[in-house]
């Protein structure tokens, strides 16, 4: 589902990305919680021990995905779910100017 957040990214920021998932977290640099923006990328390890999925931080600890049941969805980062599978923060080099 990688895909959504390269899109969206793509289309409101004008960030290109390249691989996966897992590949696109080696590329950014890590962030702090309190130094989150809208755009910054948020990695989940859901599927076993590698990170398997990617949301798109929009402000106010909200994030869009796509999820592989319910589609493009907006959804908070205190949900128990999200939030035991959350992982990292991180900004493309595009926003770290």
């Amino acid at each position: 589902m990688f895909g959504f957040a390269k899109s969206a990214l793509q289309s409101n920021f004008n960030d290109t990305l390249i691989g996966g998932s897992a590949d696109i977290a080696k590329q950014v640099q890590l962030i702090e919680k309190e130094h989150l923006q809208t755009g910054d990328l948020l990695f989940f390890r859901i599927k076993r021990k590698r990170i398997s999925h990617v949301g798109v931080y929009l402000g106010n600890n909200k994030f869009v995905h796509a999820a592989v049941k319910g589609g493009v969805q907006i959804n908070d980062l205190n949900e128990p779910y999200y939030k035991r599978y959350f992982i990292r923060r991180k900004r493309t080099s595009s926003k770290l100017g």
